[in-house]
């Protein structure tokens, strides 16, 4: 209220492009795992006119490019639905073809032969155009995400999304989700065997492998994720191929408490590294946006940069109230 001016490192065009992948990632991956059915119903019949339509649509919303519609019919290619902006479309069967049955997480019906096998008359469904502008059945994905695009030199935010919609859900992933990274974490874990005698050519073995921790239970027999195991491996093919096994004993070869010390030198707070052999597979407790710091350290030629948003602000006479200086990364800069 009192005419501040508050401006952004984000960059309007990469945070449509961020917006847009992070939807269309979140889609298509959810649209794979099969059709969990409509999201309501409504009496449609020959008497239905298009108010009756309209106030049946009306506790439906929108979500981003998610569009709820009614199914008004269907025919052995083409599924006609009326939608909430009032418009009469068809989906032709290129579209809900993806649509195969939701019966668990590892298990889909078959594809569908006809339209009736998709809807019927009266199911509410979410539309959403295509890019090639072509009404497509969608649902409402169950999977979330975050994307984060920062400058590593100075950790300027380009770019940030924190979810699939902030009006279906204002809880940010990228700032507040602390997830298992998985994998990511691995360059990480290198880069401290790296640190303490290893080199990009160092032969480890990829062997099977029986870990005694009582902090982790009874025995643990990890495995790679292609359940195949590997003799002498040199160390950068091992990155490449992201072998676990190789993680775990180069994390065993570093030690676990100077490998949680290496990692803490990339911003990670150590309460959030696990204090056993599991950190080698990813079972930290992370942010996307300090998993992004890290990874800026790799990039900016190993110098830790703190992530910010805010470049300047005005007040009402245009005079300069504050001003970013972050430290930036600088590569032929005296030390």
């Amino acid at each position: 209220t009192a005419g501040f001016n508050v401006y952004t490192t984000i960059n309007a065009d990469f945070q449509r492009a961020a917006n847009q992948a992070l939807f269309k990632g979140l889609v298509t991956y959810d649209e794979r795992h099969g059709f969990r059915g409509p999201i309501g119903h409504a009496v449609v019949d020959t008497s239905t006119d298009k108010d009756s339509l309209n106030e049946q649509l009306s506790e439906y919303h929108s979500v981003g490019e998610l569009i709820p519609a009614i199914v008004l019919s269907t025919s052995d290619d083409t599924i006609t639905a009326y939608t909430r902006e009032q418009q009469i479309v068809e989906i032709e069967k290129q579209y809900y073809r993806w649509a195969r049955r939701y019966k668990d997480e590892n298990t889909l019906g078959e594809r569908p032969k006809s339209a009736s096998d998709v809807a019927t008359a009266g199911d509410i469904v979410y539309l959403r155009l295509n890019a090639n502008d072509k009404w497509q059945l969608s649902q409402l994905p169950d999977v979330e995400g975050a994307l984060v695009s920062l400058r590593p030199d100075d950790g300027a935010l380009l770019a940030l999304s924190g979810g699939f919609n902030f009006f279906a859900s204002k809880f940010n992933r990228a700032t507040q989700a602390r997830r298992q990274p998985g994998s990511n974490i691995k360059p990480f874990i290198y880069s401290a065997a790296l640190d303490n005698g290893f080199s990009p050519g160092s032969m480890i073995s990829g062997a099977p492998v029986v870990v005694k921790d009582n902090s982790l239970g009874s025995a643990w027999r990890p495995e790679n994720y292609s359940k195949k195991f590997f003799g002498l491996t040199r160390m950068r093919e091992a990155l490449k191929r992201s072998l676990i096994l190789v993680s775990i004993r180069l994390m065993r070869s570093v030690g676990i408490e100077q490998a949680r010390q290496h990692l803490q030198k990339f911003g990670f707070l150590p309460e959030n590294l696990p204090n056993n052999l599991s950190l080698a597979l990813g079972t930290a407790s992370l942010l996307p946006l300090e998993v992004a710091r890290g990874y800026a350290v790799f990039a900016n030629g190993g110098f830790l940069i703190t992530p910010y948003f805010v470049e300047r602000i005005e007040d009402s006479a245009n005079e300069i109230v504050f001003q970013a200086q972050p430290l930036t990364a600088c590569k032929l800069c005296p030390t």
